[in-house]
């Protein structure tokens, strides 16, 4: 009766295991698999036939980590849950039958019998769904932090950045140079040849601004034809010397988008106080930008 008991147990056992929307499989001390659920042949494509009383070291499932390393060979968490008596956790990416390399949250534990480790157990579930989330949740991430019309910092970000850089220039001693370029006349370009022209004319500039900067400089679009550049580490001469370039390169281009005719900018330019708060550098920008537009356009003016 004992007998019938034990197998009745068993056969429960292995039924409620094989009803889990997790991959589940045994293996003894020596990591020959003894037992595979039908979600571990369905995550994995490989059957139980296939895999019953090989050697997870036989390494047909290849798990990496996420730097590329082969687990199974030198940092296997089975051999670890059955060495150290210990559970593990983590993300790694194991090889299906068909090839395709899938991400799995694993969590592997040592298995006793009379007070002795016999083995050790490892659950496993896909999580492709969860770095899709992830990779969703990044590109959200990026895309509120993008000016979708030029792919430059928008406004939020650029004044976050502007924050930022001020902490870190004040930080380490370095001097920040921080300008606000506006286009000349951008209502008459846009009443002129249309806003699809007006569109094109800010990407451009976006496109000459990259060319013409750091790659380590910020630049945004705070709103409509307005920009904000972060020049770091550098000394407002520096900064203004760059800014001039900038400026004569966008007036003597012929632009295509306007049927060759030219375009101008005026820029207003000022130094980080250690005092400043981000408010009290950009209105001394924009007040410079104001003096610069007020002197005729196509200028540059330091404040």
């Amino acid at each position: 009766m004992k007998r019938v008991l034990q197998e009745l147990s068993d056969s429960i056992f292995k039924n409620i295991v094989h009803q889990l929307y997790d991959g589940v499989y045994f293996v003894n001390n020596e990591r020959q698999i003894l037992f595979w659920n039908k979600q571990a042949e369905k995550i994995t494509g490989y059957s139980a036939r296939a895999v019953l009383n090989k050697f997870c070291h036989d390494n047909f499932l290849m798990h990496t980590d996420e730097k590329g390393r082969q687990l199974c060979l030198q940092e296997c968490p089975l051999t670890q849950s059955i060495k150290n008596n210990h559970r593990y956790a983590k993300r790694v990416y194991l090889r299906r039958k068909d090839g395709v390399r899938l991400p799995v949250d694993i969590r592997t534990g040592p298995i006793k019998h009379a007070g002795r480790i016999v083995g050790a157990v490892e659950i496993f579930r896909d999580a492709s769904i969860y770095e899709r989330i992830q990779r969703q949740r990044d590109r959200a991430k990026v895309l509120a932090q993008i000016d979708p019309l030029t792919s430059l910092s928008n406004r939020r970000d650029i004044l976050k950045r502007l924050g930022q850089e001020m902490k870190k220039a004040k930080k380490f001693g370095e001097e920040l140079s921080v300008a606000v370029m506006d286009v000349d006349y951008f209502k008459e370009i846009n009443d002129r040849y249309g806003h699809q022209t007006g569109d094109a004319v800010l990407r451009n500039l976006a496109a000459l601004l990259r060319q013409n900067l750091r790659p380590t400089d910020c630049i945004g679009r705070y709103g409509g034809e307005e920009f904000v550049l972060l020049l770091k580490n550098t000394p407002s001469q520096n900064a203004r010397i760059v800014l001039e370039r900038i400026r004569r390169a966008v007036g003597e281009k012929r632009w295509p988008v306007m049927k060759g005719h030219r375009l101008t900018v005026s820029i207003g330019l000022t130094k980080v106080y250690p005092e400043d708060f981000p408010d009290d550098v950009f209105k001394r920008a924009d007040q410079a930008l104001y003096r610069a537009k007020r002197s005729g356009r196509n200028s540059l003016r330091v404040l």
